[in-house]
């Protein structure tokens, strides 16, 4: 299981509206009702209501795609990923001497 899921996140900077379960960290990627849907662990019946509204509501597929993009592209910063690794691999290696 992944904490943090790297797929959402990068649908979501590319503007696919998306819905997902409360469960790790996928709350700190989607506000609910606001740039996707969550929905309870385990309760298909509330994912398939929130993707059924999804797929009826081309403004609200528009105004979600629009705010998870936005807020996506804020957070994912590829200069600064870049620098995060070159700086995680100089520790081990430092680490390693």
């Amino acid at each position: 299981m992944e904490s943090y899921c790297l797929a959402l996140a990068e649908a979501m900077s590319i503007g696919v509206p998306s819905v997902a379960s409360y469960t790790s960290a996928l709350p700190e990627l989607i506000t609910d009702s606001i740039d996707g849907y969550l929905f309870p662990l385990h309760d298909e019946f509330v994912c398939a209501d929130r993707v059924i509204r999804l797929l009826r509501d081309e403004k609200l597929q528009h105004d979600f795609s629009q705010k998870a993009s936005s807020k996506m592209r804020s957070r994912i910063i590829p200069s600064e990923i870049a620098l995060s690794q070159i700086n995680i691999y100089k520790a081990i290696c430092a680490d390693n001497k």
